[in-house]
């Protein structure tokens, strides 16, 4: 019961049709899942959007784990980071036993993934990368 209560604001977040929360949000990420989350983030926002876009990610704070290695990646992607770009933010925290990945762009459009822990402890991809828009 207390792992439902403990999944359940992210799992409300990234399945309902509301307002996103302003800025991103992670929840005990350690470095390593960071590897992984930080080019699923940017294959996210390549999902949503075309390439050669001016984009702005909101990170979830100072100690936000996976804004710290996304620059790279982005760069791969022909994303440029401005602070008047269109804004990106995401929500990494668990889920049963691995993590659940939601981004959103301009409030608007999300792509989610949820990623499962092997039995080294590793993430990896436990399902397709979801894309949607929200009307407003």
């Amino acid at each position: 019961m207390r792992r439902i209560l403990m999944v359940l604001p992210l799992l409300l977040a990234a399945c309902s049709g509301g307002s996103w929360p302003s800025g991103s949000y992670v929840q005990s990420i350690s470095p390593d899942d960071a590897k992984v989350l930080a080019p699923a983030v940017a294959d996210a926002v390549a999902a949503i959007l075309p390439s050669k876009q001016d984009i702005h990610v909101q990170p979830a704070g100072p100690d936000d784990p996976v804004a710290a290695l996304l620059p790279p990646f982005l760069d791969r992607a022909d994303f440029t980071e401005t602070k008047n770009g269109i804004p990106v933010s995401y929500v990494a925290g668990p889920m049963d036993e691995g993590v659940l990945l939601r981004v959103s762009v301009d409030n608007r459009d999300s792509a989610s993934r949820y990623f499962v822990r092997t039995s080294t402890r590793i993430l990896t991809p436990g399902g397709p990368l979801t894309v949607g828009t929200t009307d407003r």
